[in-house]
């Protein structure tokens, strides 16, 4: 089928919000152009209405199961397929928007996971979102790797504005500390909701531990800062981590500081 007679298809099905119907008749109208490489005319008609079709999408985010693997499947033909560099690239800017709408359609269903997925996916990557979301999701390990992986260069955020800043796993470990040390201060159930999120499968007593344990290796390894490290396990009550921390690091100084908490908590 041609272009053209997708995209009457197309027309048709929005008019009569058959929705679903309108979404495979769009992504049947990608195929045409990557297939047949029409005309730079056709191409633009069909870059209209798929800002429509896109519409659709945010307004009705069922819609996602069923364009998600359209399009995705579209991707694996068309960068293998497609003789024209505009029609590639139109069809490139399509699948990327439809990602981030994805994404953010993700994050608003605390969908973290597959959001940072989505934003990875985006070309360019919105490595500052899949860094966010990864967070969210509890992951900070995939926080710090996606930085790693980004680290130096400049990328696009989700609503497509330059980000002049560089992105660095040091900037990246110091808002995860800092973020977790707030949560601490503002109380236990606070905290409890940060552990909860990251590891369901241990109890509750365990993931403070390990979670204040990891936020204070983040501190140590990336940050430099074993005060900084110590101070987050006192604070989580993690005696017995902090110990083991400070005679690791030959730190008998901090060993007294944390006698003297446990010996003021014991009063």
């Amino acid at each position: 089928s041609s272009a053209a007679y997708c995209l009457m298809h197309v027309k048709v099905n929005l008019h009569l919000k058959r929705h679903q119907s309108s979404i495979e008749w769009g992504v049947k109208m990608l195929y045409a152009l990557v297939n047949y490489a029409e005309s730079y005319e056709v191409e633009q008609r069909f870059l209209l209405v798929w800002k429509e079709l896109l519409g659709v999408c945010d307004e009705k985010k069922e819609l996602h199961s069923l364009a998600t693997p359209l399009l995705n499947g579209l991707e694996l033909r068309y960068s293998k397929t497609c003789p024209s560099p505009s029609v590639r690239n139109s069809v490139k800017s399509i699948i990327s928007d439809y990602r981030l709408l994805f994404a953010k359609s993700c994050v608003l269903t605390g969908q973290y996971r597959e959001a940072a997925m989505a934003f990875l996916a985006a070309d360019p990557p919105a490595a500052l979102d899949a860094i966010n979301a990864a967070k969210a999701a509890g992951d900070w390990q995939w926080a710090l790797s996606i930085a790693g992986r980004f680290e130096n260069t400049k990328t696009l955020n989700s609503d497509s504005s330059l980000d002049l800043n560089s992105i660095s796993q040091l900037r990246v470990a110091q808002e995860i500390v800092g973020e977790f040390r707030e949560q601490l201060e503002q109380g236990e159930s606070a905290a409890n909701t940060l552990i909860l999120s990251s590891s369901p499968s241990l109890n509750s007593s365990d993931r403070a531990s390990e979670r204040a344990l990891e936020a204070a290796q983040l501190s140590v390894d990336y940050c430099g800062d074993s005060e900084g490290a110590i101070d987050l396990l006192l604070m989580a009550r993690c005696w017995g981590k902090a110990h083991q921390l400070a005679s690791r690091m030959h730190r008998s100084d901090l060993i007294d500081e944390i006698m003297a908490a446990v010996r003021q908590v014991a009063k």
